[in-house]
């Protein structure tokens, strides 16, 4: 009954987020909001990335773990294996887990596509960001038991993108 309880708290989580998103995105006045994502700098890195010609911040104490691979990126936190993955060539295999929750946003200008995938042991956001010509690929994936503590984090490195 405990498992279930979790995994409901866990899935609420990720539904009112989701929500949140929506619902910002659907606003119907002429003057959308520029920015829907909030940005806690203090969830965020000092230093600033640029991929692809976006800038970003990745969440604060996460480490770069292959620096000389300038074109897939790997970030862990040291405290609970999150990750955030960078214009990883490899498609994600979403086998194993729920189907995905899909919201289309836009942020600072910039569109966001992404689908997140649930099941017993992680949540994973897979990103496609765009402006014009320009994309970027992001994979977060944080462990079940780790979500609260992280959804803030996520959502304030993406709201920190921004086109270079």
């Amino acid at each position: 009954m405990r498992y279930h309880n979790m995994m409901s708290f866990f899935s609420n989580c990720v539904l009112f987020f989701l929500l949140l998103l929506f619902f910002n995105c659907n606003e119907s006045s002429l003057e959308r909001k520029k920015n829907i994502l909030g940005v806690n700098q203090k969830l965020l890195s000092r230093e600033s990335y640029i991929f692809n010609n976006f800038r970003l911040n990745t969440p604060k104490d996460w480490i770069l773990v292959n620096p000389k691979d300038s074109i897939n990126l790997v970030f862990l936190s040291p405290l609970d294996s999150s990750m955030m993955l960078i214009n990883v060539t490899t498609k994600f295999d979403p086998k194993g887990f729920s189907k995905p929750q899909y919201a289309e946003f836009t942020n600072n200008g910039i569109s966001f596509k992404q689908n997140v995938y649930q099941n017993s042991i992680a949540v994973v956001f897979d990103v496609k960001i765009k402006k014009n010509n320009d994309s970027l690929s992001l994979y977060f994936a944080v462990p079940n038991k780790q979500m609260n503590d992280n959804l803030f984090k996520i959502e304030s490195s993406l709201g920190s993108i921004s086109l270079d």
